[in-house]
């Protein structure tokens, strides 16, 4: 009888700067118009990929496509750091391709193991265990947004420290730094915008009941 033998992938291990090329790529290729700056960080035990810029594209969107190059995930609830591998495409692309999980130690995420998902697929370890992406919201665009919505409810403003009168945006403790930074961080903020109310919202947090919108320059 003929014995069938599995042979396992052979798996490439990527240095921390050979992932943040990756994440480079892939953020240019998405993001063309923007500019981030993308640093490799080693340290005893790991490493990590830090991602920043300034205004523009929603932290949402960028966490969603710089995470999957992270090479391990942890679970706290079980202080447990486990260990994740990535196919990558004849085109740079990557999809998952295994991960051990924390459910074997009681946490909450499962492990798996995916089919290599073209026969030039490659199996790859990432160089980074954790990318994090950090978005800045320029002190302009701030004020910008604060004069508006303050504009819109008629109320009184003098200073980005104050507190607006009655604590109308998100209950106490709010200054106008906060107010704003909450009213734009999940907005693309490219160069002008203008705060209108929205007509599609009748419940739902303060911010639900606005819309920001850009400011062609040929307006």
């Amino acid at each position: 009888m003929e014995t069938k033998q599995i042979t396992q992938e052979q798996t490439t291990y990527l240095s921390c700067a050979d992932t943040a090329k990756l994440v480079r790529k892939a953020l240019k290729d998405s993001f063309p118009s923007q500019k981030f700056s993308v640093r490799s960080h080693s340290y005893s035990g790991g490493a990590s990929i830090n991602v920043s810029w300034d205004d523009g594209i929603p932290s949402d969107e960028v966490n969603k496509l710089v995470k999957q190059f992270e090479g391990a995930g942890f679970d706290g609830m079980v202080d447990y750091k486990y260990y994740c591998s990535h196919w990558m495409m004849p085109d740079g692309s990557i999809s998952n391709a295994s991960s051990e999980g924390s459910a074997c130690t009681g946490g909450y995420s499962q492990g798996y193991s995916f089919e290599k998902p073209h026969p030039d697929a490659k199996k790859v370890s990432m160089g980074a265990d954790y990318v994090f992406a950090q978005r800045s919201i320029s002190e302009d665009a701030l004020k910008d947004a604060a004069k508006q919505i303050a504009e819109l409810n008629e109320i009184e403003f003098d200073d980005m420290n104050d507190y607006p009168k009655d604590n109308f945006f998100g209950g106490m403790g709010q200054t106008w730094w906060n107010i704003a930074r909450e009213m734009l961080c999940k907005n693309e903020i490219n160069g002008s915008f203008k705060i209108v109310r929205s007509k599609e919202t009748s419940a739902g947090s303060w911010t639900d009941f606005y819309k920001v919108l850009p400011i062609s320059e040929d307006n």
